[in-house]
């Protein structure tokens, strides 16, 4: 590719970037970036930082930060290696950013295979592996794992044991949650799965566990004042 064809890129590339377009961004500076010629170049190395680093803000906006920290950390080397101390601060904090989102992205995607994993698992094959410690989180984790796998009568038999394993513990985290997913399972008693939850939750005064009811509700179509009751939070 020719320094004409570099910088041309470079500019639509920065263009995009600046008007949000970031997958047209990545198709202009990826090659850019991946040239050997470019890389190779001993008097592009301060230009080399700055593609890395505007591809890996590209990829990181675009949704892909997994993709874009390679890039983010190859231009954070470059410009230390220039001993340019204000762009290596700029790109320290872009890649910080950038491995943040990947390390988020990364568990979300354990956590989902997770639950596809455990939503194939038949319950008795579950309950055959129960531990007293772990009882009612691991029979709420498999209840959401029905749910979000569209049998939410198999959710609503494993919410029901993981609320009763919770009550007995007195784990109120795990109770909440049971009944979070009974009202998800069972509409026509929604209400009062909900309600049940906002008691429990503002009891304990866990006020996230409160705002996640309260959102629950929203979703569900339930008034937070029939949360309250008629005395009420806490009546």
């Amino acid at each position: 590719m020719s320094s004409d064809d570099l910088a041309e890129r470079v500019r639509r590339g920065v263009e995009a970037l600046r008007a949000g377009r970031h997958a047209e961004a990545v198709t202009e500076l990826e090659p850019v970036a991946r040239d050997p010629e470019f890389e190779a170049a001993p008097d592009l190395a301060d230009v080399r930082a700055r593609v890395w680093s505007l591809l890996a803000q590209a990829l990181h906006d675009g949704g892909r930060s997994r993709e874009a920290e390679p890039w983010a950390r190859k231009a954070l080397a470059a410009a230390e290696s220039e001993g340019d101390k204000a762009g290596a601060a700029v790109v320290r904090a872009l890649h910080q950013a950038i491995f943040t989102a990947a390390t988020e992205a990364a568990k979300a995607d354990r956590a989902a295979k997770d639950a596809r994993r455990l939503a194939a698992t038949p319950l008795a094959d579950v309950l055959a592996t129960l531990t007293d410690e772990h009882a009612a989180s691991t029979l709420v984790a498999k209840a959401v794992a029905d749910l979000d796998d569209g049998r939410p009568a198999d959710g609503a038999v494993a919410a029901r044991l993981g609320l009763e394993r919770a009550t007995q513990a007195g784990n109120v985290r795990e109770e909440v949650l049971a009944r979070l997913a009974l009202a998800r399972a069972l509409p026509d008693e929604a209400s009062e799965h909900l309600r049940a939850a906002w008691v429990a939750a503002d009891a304990a005064n866990e006020f996230n566990l409160v705002g996640a009811v309260a959102r629950a509700a929203e979703l569900a179509g339930v008034a937070v004042a029939v949360l309250n009751g008629p005395q009420g939070s806490g009546a």
